[in-house]
């Protein structure tokens, strides 16, 4: 269905911490006051506009075989990411149904969206976007300075990059139905069902001048349960 423009390393997603993880870390490290320092590196290497910060986390598992992929809605209203199966450089929604039922369409590419640094100091994607143009990727050297600030400041673990392409001037909700391997995201106003739902935020970026901008994705936590372990709520049913 799309081509994959990156070979995916498969036990990169096992490595990257659950959500409920790197709240913690985030909460007990302060992590947020620590950001503002990292615009410099952004700024050094031109890549204000097409990235930013995100913490790094996922909200179920895939296999080996599996890859996360995102798809944007035609009408840019929402987002559905779930896993997809690939071979070589082809890939297709693991639940076709699943995927048909939100309205998403096929697109030429299927690009990195999100990295994590992986233990030796590597970027690499975990997460996959299905988009109709080739997007510039982040450089070695980026990456690299990016996680030496990280390492330093000891959170290489839980902050990494993300594209911003889609994201800077929309505030966006993205919750995790249960019993289901998906991330929903919503753009615009907060809906109405996640209104009395604990959000956190999970994106940041900087302007042309270094300056940290608060970012516009917010992340649904519930209740502190795993997606298939939560039966204590209808929150997110």
């Amino acid at each position: 269905m799309g081509v994959l423009t990156v070979t995916p390393t498969p036990e990169v997603f096992s490595w990257v911490p659950e959500l409920e993880d790197s709240l913690k870390e985030f909460d007990e490290k302060r992590i947020v006051e620590l950001l503002d320092s990292l615009g410099n590196v952004f700024v050094k290497y031109n890549a204000c506009d097409d990235f930013g910060l995100s913490m790094t986390h996922r909200h179920f598992d895939m296999s080996k075989a599996e890859i996360l992929v995102e798809s944007i809605k035609d009408d840019k209203s929402m987002s559905v990411t779930i896993p997809w199966s690939y071979e070589g450089t082809s890939a297709e929604p693991v639940d076709h149904a699943l995927w048909t039922s939100y309205g998403m369409t096929k697109r030429r590419f299927i690009v990195p969206q999100n990295w994590c640094f992986t233990k030796v100091g590597e970027l690499a994607p975990f997460e996959f976007l299905q988009i109709d143009e080739q997007l510039p990727m982040p450089s070695e050297e980026f990456g690299r300075e990016l996680y030496a600030a990280l390492k330093a400041l000891g959170v290489e673990r839980v902050v990494g990059l993300r594209r911003i392409v889609n994201f800077q001037g929309t505030k966006s909700w993205e919750t995790t139905p249960h019993g289901i391997r998906a991330n929903i995201l919503t753009f615009g106003e907060q809906p109405e069902h996640l209104k009395n739902t604990k959000m956190v935020q999970v994106l940041w970026y900087f302007n042309s001048t270094g300056k940290l901008l608060r970012g516009n994705i917010f992340c649904a936590v519930h209740c502190g349960w795993r997606w298939n372990d939560c039966n204590h709520c209808d929150t997110c049913r």
